[in-house]
């Protein structure tokens, strides 16, 4: 937006507020596809950066892609990979703080179910089995919660608890694990033979 003379004040979907535009200056309005297509690029970005091991650098390049208004799903993905990036480096609490965040941001969203196996791995890193438990209560059938059910299975197992292992089971299709969840729970006891 540009104006020759006078003032005027823009509004506009993707800015904070109106601005104002004095004779001679100029505003970029991007558009919300513009602001979705950059918000990508730096998560692909944090993502390469994880990859090659620098750590720093993926997480504020997560922190950064989540803070962005009008990129939806890419927000939620930006939370969800960097409260992984906190499992990954031993830091349970931190996880869970950036889980709560993206629940209370998107509470409807299309990571929830691996929203819920992440939080559970948060709270059994810190000995919450009760916890992890109901965060996983109404999840879904992903390939996250059958792997975040499994791992919660084997630590009830551990602790003697195998009727509550089989009980946290008892939901899922073995037809529809993964060969190597089957055979974990087989080892278990759990699986069909």
């Amino acid at each position: 937006v540009e104006t020759e003379e006078g003032v005027v004040e823009v509004v506009g979907e993707t800015l904070d507020g109106p601005k104002k535009v004095r004779a001679g200056e100029s505003l970029r309005v991007p558009s919300v596809a513009a602001l979705r297509r950059e918000a990508a690029e730096a998560l692909d970005a944090a993502d390469r950066a994880r990859r090659s091991g620098r750590l720093e650098e993926a997480a504020r390049g997560y922190e950064e892609v989540a803070a962005r208004p009008h990129v939806g799903a890419l927000a939620e993905e930006a939370l969800l990979q960097r409260a992984l990036l906190e499992l990954a480096r031993s830091r349970p609490l931190a996880a869970e703080r950036f889980l709560e965040e993206a629940g209370r941001r998107f509470p409807g969203g299309t990571l929830g179910p691996e929203r819920a196996a992440a939080l559970a791995q948060a709270r059994m890193a810190r000995g919450d089995l009760a916890g992890a438990e109901a965060a996983l209560r109404g999840a879904g059938g992903s390939a996250a919660v059958f792997e975040a059910k499994v791992a919660l299975a084997e630590a009830l197992m551990a602790r003697g608890e195998g009727a509550r292992a089989r009980r946290l089971l008892s939901d899922l299709d073995a037809k529809r694990l993964p060969a190597a969840l089957a055979e974990r729970l087989r080892r278990l006891g759990l699986g069909r033979r």
